[in-house]
């Protein structure tokens, strides 16, 4: 990651935060990463450092614990209000289609069970694999899809394009992503591990109030 880290170069961010270095800024933004808990805190807090990257626009999927499906997305785009209808139309597009059925890049991913990442340099490359809808009409000429790998398998994949710039996507800003869906996976399976154990606690809890419920009623 450090290696990647030092492509980044001084810019100007406004809001008092002038010549900060940008590589400071994103150390600053993983820390607040590291202590999300809800998913929509986690995206906002990404989508951020995504942007730092070199990314334009990019989505999150989400998937059940059988990895079979899609169950939640969100979107980020650097103008999101001009491209907003077209991110919603993605997201009713990802959610309806089933399981390997021309859906979306993630939904192929799924369907061929290996999660690796997809760098894809034309999107022609895509036809007859993902949907002609979202090929012709959202896709951008260049695009990657990244695994949010787990213990067991993808919690989720993150597919990010320059939208806007059309500009080619470097390998280096491939790595940076993946740096940061690994960051993701141990985040997300740290929130459930701490879920999962609050959960035994709580059954303790109310086995031992039993317990003394019902010692009360012999005694």
């Amino acid at each position: 990651m450090c290696k990647y880290l030092k492509l980044l170069k001084y810019r100007i961010v406004g809001n008092g935060d002038e010549n900060i270095p940008l590589e400071v800024k994103y150390f600053d933004l993983t820390s607040k990463l590291n202590v999300a808990k809800k998913p929509e805190d986690i995206w906002e807090t990404a989508s951020k450092l995504i942007n730092m990257i070199g990314f334009e626009r990019s989505s999150l999927h989400f998937l059940d614990p059988e990895r079979k499906k899609i169950i939640k997305v969100f979107s980020w785009a650097q103008d999101l209000n001009k491209i907003e209808a077209l991110m919603t139309r993605y997201q009713k597009i990802v959610m309806k289609k089933t399981l390997g059925e021309k859906g979306s890049i993630v939904s192929y991913q799924l369907s061929q069970g290996k999660p690796e990442i997809l760098f894809i340099r034309s999107k022609d490359e895509m036809n007859g694999i993902i949907c002609n809808e979202i090929l012709k009409d959202i896709a951008a000429e260049q695009f990657v899809s990244v695994p949010i790998i787990g213990k067991n398998g993808a919690l989720g994949y993150i597919v990010a394009d320059k939208y806007f710039s059309s500009n080619p996507i470097k390998q280096e800003e491939v790595a940076m992503l993946a740096s940061l869906a690994a960051q993701i996976a141990a985040i997300v399976e740290c929130n459930q591990l701490s879920i999962d154990l609050n959960s035994i606690v709580s059954d303790v809890r109310k086995r031992s109030q039993l317990v003394e419920s019902q010692k009360n009623i012999l005694y």
